[in-house]
């Protein structure tokens, strides 16, 4: 029965993340005959090129924006919908939603809200008079990591409020004890309270 999956996992998976570590070993044109030249590659990244610490920067940069709002955002989203009301099932769909659509389908939506020229996003600013906040979102290099991260975080925070939903589902009981042990003291961020330990109890 397992047979078909570890075909797949060493077909598609395996073989091809050994070839890339082979192939990082490698001067190679990909025509001529290639020479096997072991470290160096990495040794040259790593010391002469200075383009790879502005990438490698960008990425923690939008590794740490998407972590940061994505998680928090969820998280807020979890503990204010917790409740089983027709607005609340409402929201949870709504903000959801996004999560169902394919990668293609999202770059393409966020391609025509970013677009310079006739973006719904720029479009917005010059009809409300702020023309001076229109950008070249994707073109520019102040706006482009943000607007990237802001439809990654858009893609995928409905789908961690429902992992946290379902954390609080799990441990309805002690979150009911909690809550009820807070309530004289609900002026003293009780819900932020309540938040942190519903995400320690996701974690652990």
């Amino acid at each position: 029965m397992s047979a078909p999956a570890l075909f797949l996992f060493l077909a598609f998976y395996l073989y091809p993340a050994l070839q890339n570590i082979r192939l990082a070993t490698l001067r190679w044109n990909g025509i001529e005959k290639a020479e096997q030249v072991g470290i160096r590659n990495f040794t040259n990244l790593l010391t002469n090129d200075d383009l790879f610490y502005k990438v490698l920067g960008n990425n923690l940069e939008f590794t740490f924006l998407v972590v940061l709002f994505q998680t928090s955002l969820s998280l807020i989203f979890a503990i204010y919908l917790t409740k089983n009301s027709k607005v609340n099932v409402f929201l949870r769909t709504l903000y959801f939603f996004p999560t169902i659509l394919s990668s293609v389908s999202v770059g393409l939506i966020w391609l025509f809200l970013y677009d310079p020229n006739y973006g719904a996003i720029n479009l917005f600013f010059s009809k409300i008079g702020l023309s001076s906040f229109a950008l070249n979102w994707l073109g520019s290099e102040s706006s482009a990591l943000y607007a990237i991260a802001f439809s990654q975080v858009w893609f995928h925070t409905g789908q961690m409020m429902v992992v946290y939903i379902a954390a609080y589902s799990r441990y309805q009981k002690n979150f009911m004890k909690r809550q009820k042990l807070m309530a004289p003291h609900a002026g003293n961020n009780s819900r932020a309270s309540l938040g942190l330990w519903l995400f320690r109890q996701l974690l652990w």
